[in-house]
């Protein structure tokens, strides 16, 4: 299953079954079982019977007085080595966090999708903290840091 549908914050699977010309899918991420086709390989007939089992599913819930579940609540276990776990934990720990935190961010990075809208060329030749050239449409500001050779920072 690689393609989904969404509604009203739902995700749905769609799934092929080439021996009976059907295209057929369930509600993700619930405990409940929701399902949905269309014959013929119709792919609208399918978003829209989708549609339709997710609004009668909200108005069931409604009608006897209980609450739709979330597609996801915001919290689950991951097992992991005791190794892994310990550091992540040492990383938490120097980065001022809780794990917590660090798991998330690392979730973040991988699901974000990072787009490149342009590139610009850059030669930059540091020594003893001078920029010895540049080529950039920006101005390069140069921070001192102890110790150290510095770190360029691209002011627009």
């Amino acid at each position: 299953m690689n393609e989904i549908i969404k509604y009203k914050k739902y995700i749905g699977s769609v799934e092929v079954d080439v021996e009976e010309g059907v295209l057929h899918g369930k509600v993700l991420f619930i405990n409940g079982l929701i399902t949905y086709e269309s014959i013929n390989f119709n792919l609208d007939e399918l978003k829209r019977e989708f549609e339709a089992s997710i609004d009668e599913y909200l108005s069931d819930c409604e009608d006897l007085g209980i609450e739709p579940e979330q597609t996801c609540k915001g919290q689950f276990n991951v097992r992991i080595t005791p190794e892994l776990h310990q550091s992540a934990n040492l990383l938490a720990m120097k980065n001022g966090e809780s794990l917590n935190t660090l798991v998330r961010r690392a979730i973040e990075i991988e699901v974000s999708e990072i787009t490149v809208n342009h590139k610009h060329d850059v030669n930059v030749c540091v020594n003893h903290n001078v920029v010895m050239e540049k080529q950039f449409e920006g101005e390069y500001e140069q921070q001192q840091q102890s110790g150290g050779y510095g770190n360029l920072r691209i002011v627009k």
